[in-house]
């Protein structure tokens, strides 16, 4: 389950993912990734796009409680090639990863 929104009136947001609270707006290339909630998560993905000359535009992060799965939405400036995003999807803590595009 999906559930977003309209900001006023016309700017596409999603609000929550399968009860996890998290906003993030639709645009461009994006990252949506389910993880575990553990330390190194976050900068394990910064590191690949970072050594992949990939630019972050936004990133989100949504979770239900502490250590249990979380959620991440991240907006990138480029299209991530497939090479990027197998590596994305081995990092320990990543459960599943999907390219968006908006």
């Amino acid at each position: 389950d999906v559930t977003g929104t309209l900001f006023g009136g016309h700017s596409p947001r999603v609000v929550n993912v399968e009860g996890v609270p998290v906003e993030a707006a639709l645009n461009g290339n994006m990252l949506f990734v389910r993880n575990q909630d553990k330390p190194g998560m976050i900068g394990g993905i910064g590191k690949l796009l970072g050594d992949a000359g990939m630019n972050i535009s936004d990133f989100r992060l949504g979770r239900k409680d502490k250590e249990g799965q979380a959620i991440c939405i991240i907006s990138v400036d480029d299209t991530i090639d497939d090479a990027l995003f197998e590596k994305i999807g081995k990092l320990p803590q990543i459960e599943s990863a999907s390219r968006l595009k908006f």
